[in-house]
């Protein structure tokens, strides 16, 4: 429901399951809720109670795993992207950074971890954007799809490649590569209009930024 854009279902559903999982005492799931739910609040756009449920969920991850384990990326993407949310873009490119690094911490460690990776690629191409760091941008949208393309064999489509073509195909048209954008764009259209529908607001992102520099070559 949340990758849809269809927040308050996945909210109801998240709430409930945070429920049913503190009902039993399975601290595993709350905390794997918990985490949704904040990303939920993000969305919706409730800061606040976004950033209560990760400060509260820190110290119950720290005190049963162990430093560089993943669950820390995870945990520090969603404060990257809170702090983008709240204008704070030196601070999400500084977490950012982080989250790609306790990720690469695991993964040599050999954690099971490696397929976050990209998706943390991208984020932190996002962010970089933001900052006008087009290179770094550059480098991380180029690496993200090329792990992805490890990953999604024989043309497979997915969201998240969706979004590594939609910032690679930003990053290139701040390069003023427009040609080579507009085609980022076009492959970002196909994936994420196919998973998410032509409805997202990323699709129709991706599909109008394809359909503009189509217009102008």
């Amino acid at each position: 429901m949340r990758d849809l854009g269809r927040y308050q279902e996945a909210k109801n559903y998240a709430e409930r399951a945070a429920a049913k999982a503190r009902d039993v005492g399975d601290s595993i799931l709350t905390d794997q809720v918990d985490l949704q739910l904040a990303r939920i609040y993000r969305d919706q756009h409730d800061l606040q109670r976004a950033d209560a449920l990760l400060s509260g969920l820190e110290p119950r991850l720290r005190s049963k795993l162990p430093p560089l384990h993943y669950a820390f990326a995870a945990l520090t993407t969603e404060r990257a992207l809170l702090a983008r949310a709240r204008g704070d873009l030196s601070g999400a490119l500084r977490l950012a950074n982080e989250a790609v690094a306790i990720d690469e911490a695991a993964i040599q460690r050999g954690g099971p971890c490696a397929a976050y990776l990209p998706v943390l690629l991208v984020r932190r191409a996002e962010a970089e954007l933001e900052v006008h760091q087009t290179s770094q941008a550059a480098a991380d949208a180029e690496r993200a799809l090329s792990l992805f393309g490890k990953t999604f064999a024989n043309g497979a489509l997915s969201s998240h490649v969706g979004r590594a073509y939609l910032a690679q195909g930003r990053v290139l048209q701040q390069q003023g590569k427009l040609e080579e954008a507009q085609n980022a764009f076009s492959q970002a259209a196909v994936h994420l209009e196919d998973t998410l529908g032509p409805a997202h607001p990323d699709s129709r992102i991706a599909r109008t930024s394809a359909e503009a520099l189509r217009d102008t070559q």
